[in-house]
Formats: structure tokens, C-alpha cells, sequence
């Protein structure tokens, strides 16, 4: 009995160790994932940082997803001359997560075309692009990921910020590509506090991660719904819906409710102007409806781009990215503004020598 307990206290010991050494060395894991960021913003170069969102075939996915530190998704390492293999799995994402179904009614030709003709890389990437440009989607797309520049500081100064006549705080996001962007915008808040109202200035602004967008409107909202996102994945069609309460944040996909840690809402009641123009895109025209429609923000300036279609991304062994548009994304208002764009509540254009938009949010403002 007692050599039992013995084994027993042995086997519970050396799995206490185990764990002990696990979580010791926990912190060098998140290095394999610097990779993954470099990719992201070498992605986010060759886009022009349009908007995207990940797949979440990993355990890890959302975690990811909510830190701002999403992976791309990659496919398993293929024998050099499986490239055949690999397109097909590009056909298969199509046919799984592509959101105009109703342009794939010719899709399974496609699968049929390159058997054993495809014996390079040269000829796969051509033979996807092919593929792809038949969906008539300017969206979904092959690129190569070669020659991109990963230099560190690329993601600094994202954030632009001062103070304007000595009481109205001015915050220009540059975009929404990087996990950093968040930090700097608490940072400049923060660096702000003393100011009557703010100016937000997303003039430019091609988009980037919707949870990092998401991530923004936290710091700016209480409450409030900041996206819902319509569209397919792995073949089954999907709805989820991105919120924040006082306490937390919220996604709802289908009948699942996933509870999300929220960042602090650093907004007093102090008015907002967000600037917009038909150069605001994508994550940025979501972070200005948001803010727009729930009675967070006066839009000034121009009606903004239209892009209101999500995409997904992969990276590929062949040293290029893919991205398939997966979802149409509706404001709290329940409009699309896909091809449409976004309407300032108050229209203001600049002209080549005086910043019009920016004169009259400081008025606005100055006014309150």
C-alpha cells in the first residue's frame, strides 16, 4: 500500500515538474510568433493595409485574434513538388470561405484544369491568379511576399498627437496594421487627458486589422456595437457581431456568446469630431460608423471610400499571401456602406492652400 502511494507521489511529482518547467519557459514561446507579425506587416505593404480578418482553424485563434497578435494562417510544410497539392487547397478555401457564392457555379473546372500540369512555382502562382481573377472580385487576390521590408520601425509613430489652441486634442491614426497601434493610442490619450474634446483624424487611412479597430473603439466607448460581420466560413454561413459593455467585450457567432477582456474606456462624455475622406477605408470607416452611430462622434469632412467586405489571409509555402473576401460587415444601423462609403454628418472638402475639415471640427468643438 505504501509502495503505492510512493509511485503515486512520484508520478504527481514529476508532473508537477514538468508543468513548473512549462510554464518557466512560457515567456520565449510568444517569440515564435515575431515571424508571424514581420508577415503581417509585410502583407499589410503590399495591400495598401485593406482590411482583413484570420481563420480560426487554430486552438489558439482567439486569443490571438483579441491581443492584436493574430498569426497568418499557413498550411503545412508540402514536398517541393506538390504544388499541384497546394493549389488545391487554394480551390478549396475559395469554395469553403469565398462570400459571393453565386460566382462559383463554373468553380469545379477549376480543380480539374491543372491536373499534372503543374510541375513549378512559377506555374502554380499563374495558374492561381488565373484561377482567382475569375471571381471577378477585385479583393481576392495571390501576391508575392518577397522583398517586403520588415524594419522595426515601420511600426512606430502610427499615432500622431497635440494639443490644438491649448484645449482640443488631435490624434491622427495613420492606420490599424500593427498590435502597437493600441498602446500608442492609450499613450496619447492618456498624454491628453486635459483636453475639453478630441479630434480623431482617420483622412487616409486604408484600414487594417478589425480587432484592432475594435480595440480603439473600446478605449473611445462604454457600450455599444461596433460591427457585425455576415458571411461564410468553412462552407457554413456565419454571423458575428462585435460589442462592448462597461465591463467586457462581446462576440457572437450564431447561438455562441464568448465573453472578451475589454481595455478601459479612457472617454469622459467629451465630444468627439472624427475626420474622414474618400481615402478612409475599410477598419476605418467601421471605427467611425461605430463611433457615428452610436452617438460617440460628429463625422466631418468627405464621404469615405466603401469598402465594406472583410478578408481572410493565408500564407502560402510558395512565398506569397493569399486573401479571399469572406464577409460583408454592416454598421450599428444595420447599413452597408459597400461601394457607397460613409456620410460626414457635416460635408466640408479642403482646397490646396487651407485644411477646411480641420478648421471647422476645431470650431465645432471650441463652440460646444
Amino acid at each position: 500500500m505504501l509502495h503505492s502511494r510512493a509511485k503515486l507521489f512520484n508520478l504527481y511529482f514529476y508532473q508537477f515538474i514538468l508543468l513548473f518547467f512549462w510554464l518557466w519557459t512560457l515567456p520565449s514561446h510568444s517569440k515564435n510568433y515575431e515571424l508571424d507579425l514581420k508577415m503581417q506587416n509585410c502583407f499589410n505593404k503590399i495591400f495598401s493595409i485593406q482590411d482583413y480578418k484570420f481563420n480560426k482553424s487554430a486552438n489558439y485563434q482567439s486569443f490571438f485574434r483579441y491581443s492584436g497578435l493574430t498569426p497568418l494562417n499557413n498550411f503545412p510544410p508540402i514536398d517541393e513538388q506538390s504544388y499541384e497539392k497546394e493549389f488545391d487547397q487554394v480551390w478549396q478555401l475559395v469554395q469553403n470561405d469565398f462570400l459571393y457564392q453565386d460566382r462559383l457555379k463554373d468553380w469545379p473546372k477549376w480543380k480539374k484544369k491543372y491536373h499534372n500540369k503543374l510541375s513549378n512555382i512559377a506555374s502554380e502562382k499563374s495558374a492561381i491568379k488565373e484561377m482567382l481573377k475569375s471571381l471577378n472580385d477585385e479583393y481576392t487576390s495571390l501576391r508575392d511576399d518577397q522583398g517586403c521590408s520588415n524594419n522595426h520601425t515601420d511600426n512606430l509613430h502610427k499615432i500622431y498627437f497635440h494639443q490644438l489652441n491649448g484645449q482640443i486634442g488631435y490624434l491622427k491614426i495613420n492606420d490599424f496594421s500593427d498590435p502597437t497601434i493600441t498602446q500608442q493610442f492609450i499613450k496619447a490619450f492618456k498624454n491628453l487627458k486635459s483636453a475639453t474634446g478630441y479630434i480623431i483624424d482617420l483622412r487616409n487611412n486604408p484600414g487594417g486589422s478589425v480587432d484592432i479597430a475594435f480595440k480603439v473603439f473600446n478605449i473611445l466607448a462604454k457600450q455599444g456595437e461596433f460591427v457585425e460581420m455576415v458571411g461564410f466560413l468553412n462552407g457554413i454561413k456565419q454571423k458575428e457581431i462585435l460589442a462592448v459593455r462597461p465591463d467586457k467585450g462581446i462576440s457572437i457567432e450564431g447561438n455562441n456568446l464568448a465573453y472578451l477582456k475589454r481595455l478601459p474606456c479612457l472617454n469622459s462624455n467629451k465630444p468627439i469630431v472624427i475626420l474622414i475622406n474618400r481615402d478612409t477605408m475599410s477598419a476605418a470607416e467601421m471605427l467611425a460608423g461605430a463611433c457615428k452611430y452610436n452617438n460617440l462622434a460628429t463625422l466631418v469632412g468627405e464621404p469615405s471610400f466603401g469598402k465594406g467586405v472583410v478578408q481572410r489571409v493565408w500564407n502560402l509555402n510558395n512565398q506569397t499571401v493569399i486573401r479571399i473576401t469572406s464577409e460583408n460587415y454592416f454598421l450599428p444601423n444595420g447599413a452597408s456602406i459597400n461601394g457607397k462609403g460613409l456620410k460626414p454628418d457635416i460635408v466640408v472638402f479642403n482646397n490646396k492652400n487651407s485644411d477646411n475639415q480641420l478648421k471647422v471640427a476645431l470650431k465645432l468643438l471650441l463652440n460646444k
